[in-house]
């Protein structure tokens, strides 16, 4: 790509992109899932695999389908940065701007700067795209850049970096397997030549060696989890791909859903509309380029959506944008190039998809500062952290879902979290310990509290609870005592 506007339009997206999903960082706050990376900085000794080297305990494998790459990587990160919300999510922005520079490279060598601006237009202010590349609970902005990397690696012919960023792929998470044939079938360079092949693979497999050893010492462990199909709900995965394409899936997820006849102009984006269009001029172009892209995403949504428990959740819906969104810049842009005054025509739909997907970037974050996020998302999380810090205490077990791991990267560390799922409750009730719970209406698994006011012989003893930025409570403090 020159070195033209269009290439400062590529840099404008990228820094957009980096200021809506930046703003303030801090909303909402940690939840469970975006810091489950820590588990292998601050308890690698039990992670489901782990190795032994130079002997240091080195993780290898969070669960048998997620790998430590992200806690490899944060290992430094937390070094230099105190661990806080900041420093868990821009790193993770920054690789989501690096994607989209690196999707506009790819697309503006493939056919020309129109399709690296429309891409990277199309991506940087994607709603679905923003909100889980910045809290990445998937996890998906290293999934997003190793895949898109590896695509313009095979394209420059660079097999061996190539292979690399697929098996770091597929050890970051066993959901690149939905990809990753498609990806080599489509971009592995023609004619194929034994020497190129075995070059890829053996790069593929250093990259992969962690997922690999681990399914080896546990005899295919990850196939036995992940490899379930269910293609008869195919159909009914459509809908939440098209709620993600409309980009208002985690509004009354993420955060707190307003009260009927919100003033905001619009809660859904024109997204569907461009990809309308982008498909009328796949049909008009009939391009084996754009043909090979639309059959890309289409192929690897046909595997997720079929794969039990797939393709019901943004986060691994929005796996597939680089490849919607790049099969629709290619069929866009080539479109221009066939009609009058088409660069302008253009140019005025990508202004359209930008406004309105800003309008909705900016609703919600609207409503996480008007209405607070869902309990699981709570910033009551930066409060309580706050509250242990001062006065720790030996041990905290924690008796819900989603408390624990939160408080682990906050504490950075330093306090020993236990859940109490991995306990008899009788057994550790006359601990010298706190216990924290949600509070009733918040309980991510019902009937928690009650189990623990129930444990014969020790009554808990409310010590505080904990709110949110909008006054809901949503934590409480306990010590267990014993009964009188």
């Amino acid at each position: 790509m020159r070195r033209s506007i269009e290439f400062w339009l590529v840099g404008a997206a990228c820094l957009l992109f980096l200021a809506l999903a930046g703003y303030q960082i801090e909303s909402p706050g940690l939840q469970a899932d975006e810091v489950y990376f820590s588990s292998g900085i601050y308890e690698p000794d039990n992670i489901i695999y782990q190795a032994r080297v130079f002997r240091r305990t080195v993780p290898l494998m969070l669960m048998s389908y997620l790998g430590c790459l992200k806690s490899w990587l944060y290992i430094p990160i937390f070094k230099v940065w105190t661990p806080s919300a900041a420093s868990v999510r821009w790193p993770m922005l920054v690789a989501g701007a690096a994607t989209i520079a690196v999707l506009a490279l790819l697309l503006g060598s493939l056919a020309g700067s129109r399709a690296a601006v429309a891409v990277s237009v199309l991506l940087a202010s994607d709603p679905s795209f923003l909100w889980t590349t910045r809290c990445d609970w998937g996890p998906t902005a290293l999934q997003h850049l190793l895949s898109a990397g590896g695509v313009y690696a095979l394209h420059r012919s660079r097999l061996a970096g190539a292979g690399v960023l697929f098996g770091l792929a597929l050890w970051n998470k066993t959901t690149f397997a939905w990809f990753l044939p498609w990806l080599v079938i489509l971009f592995f360079p023609r004619p194929l030549k034994p020497r190129s092949v075995a070059t890829f693979l053996v790069a593929f497999l250093l990259g992969a060696y962690p997922w690999v050893r681990y399914n080896v010492s546990s005899e295919g462990e990850t196939a036995r989890y992940t490899a379930h199909f269910t293609p008869k709900e195919l159909g009914q995965r459509t809908v939440p791909l098209l709620l993600a394409i409309e980009g208002g899936s985690l509004i009354g997820y993420m955060m707190r859903e307003g009260p009927v006849g919100h003033p905001w102009p619009l809660r859904r984006n024109a997204n569907l509309a461009v990809l309308g269009l982008a498909l009328l001029a796949t049909i008009a172009l009939r391009s084996r380029l754009v043909l090979q892209w639309l059959g890309l995403w289409v192929a690897s949504w046909v595997l997720m959506a079929s794969t039990a428990n797939g393709g019901e959740s943004v986060h691994h819906i929005v796996l597939l944008w680089p490849w919607l969104y790049g099969w629709a810049a290619l069929a866009l842009a080539g479109a221009s190039h066939r009609v009058r005054f088409g660069k302008w025509l253009l140019g005025g739909l990508l202004a359209v998809a930008l406004c309105a997907n800003i309008l909705v970037v900016t609703h919600m974050h609207s409503a996480l500062t008007t209405y607070g996020s869902d309990p699981h998302w709570s910033d009551a999380i930066y409060p309580l952290a706050q509250r242990i810090r001062r006065e720790p205490p030996p041990i905290v077990y924690a008796h819900d879902w989603g408390i624990a791991a939160p408080l682990r990267v906050l504490t950075t560390g330093r306090i020993r979290f236990e859940e109490t799922q991995d306990h008899r409750l009788e057994d550790i009730a006359g601990k010298p310990a706190l216990f924290i719970t949600h509070t009733d209406r918040f309980e991510a698994f019902a009937g928690a509290n009650q189990r623990l006011r129930s444990i014969v012989g020790f009554t808990p003893r409310l010590l505080y609870t904990v709110s949110d930025s909008k006054g809901v409570e949503v934590f409480q403090v306990f010590r267990m005592e014993p009964s009188r």
